[in-house]
């Protein structure tokens, strides 16, 4: 079984989102422990695993934000830089800048569990669609001009997005020449209003540990003792894929 697999059996065991959302969080994640490692030349240029990933869903009915949160704390392990919530146009090309000059590189992943959040009226205004779509090819650099007429400049550029919305908000949220201005294109936008399984409660697994040799750490999941003054009933959902 690869990693992707066992990722997928891991994260569904807890969560009732449509199987393709465990799987293209999986894939995310992936992207973020390559990010500019490794590429695929076409037609002379490099060709990067940034994903803009977008689950989109009925709300409280497949746990959208439940599935990308178990994903993103994974990255807690690695040597990944995300932002969350309300993101700027000046706050992104800020640090492009900084990450730039400090380590020769400027990666950064955003994760929006609430993409009306994330982009709301001001932050569009702004342009920080604009600035999205140009970092999404990875751009060898990168560079953003300020109001007082300066430039902050970043090189070797890698920006990757996981976000979270309703069908209702994708048709309010955003004109029609902000979708058609080509940031839309650049999302892979994964649709599901059916959970793959129903739990009566949500068990909780254990934190997991560091990645080891690209797989999660084995772990077990908890028991869940909140039926105990039900006439003493617990439920076990078994172990992590590769647990003891």
């Amino acid at each position: 079984m690869d990693w992707l697999a066992k990722y997928v059996e891991w994260s569904s065991v807890v969560c009732e989102s449509p199987l393709i959302f465990h799987r293209w969080v999986g894939l995310w994640l992936a992207s973020n422990a390559i990010q500019r490692r490794v590429w695929v030349p076409l037609h002379g240029e490099p060709i990067y695993c940034n994903l803009y990933i977008m689950l989109v869903g009925p709300s409280g009915r497949v746990q959208k934000s439940t599935v990308a949160d178990h994903g993103v704390k994974l990255l807690d392990n690695l040597d990944v830089v995300v932002m969350q919530d309300r993101v700027t146009r000046a706050y992104l090309s800020s640090y492009l800048s900084e990450a730039s000059a400090r380590l020769g590189a400027s990666c950064i992943s955003i994760y929006a569990p609430e993409l009306r959040t994330a982009l709301n009226e001001m932050t569009i205004a702004e342009g920080i669609m604009e600035i999205l779509t140009r970092a999404y090819d990875c751009p060898r650099k990168l560079e953003y001009r300020l109001k007082s007429g300066g430039v902050l400049s970043a090189t070797d550029v890698w920006v990757s997005l996981l976000a979270c919305s309703t069908p209702q908000w994708l048709t309010v949220g955003m004109s029609r020449d902000e979708v058609g201005g080509g940031f839309a294109g650049r999302i892979v936008m994964l649709y599901g209003d059916v959970p793959h399984q129903r739990l009566p409660y949500s068990p909780t697994l254990r934190p997991v540990g560091p990645c080891r040799g690209g797989q999660p750490t084995p772990g077990h999941a908890k028991t869940d003792r909140r039926n105990d003054s039900h006439g003493g009933r617990r439920s076990h959902m078994g172990q992590i894929p590769g647990g003891e």
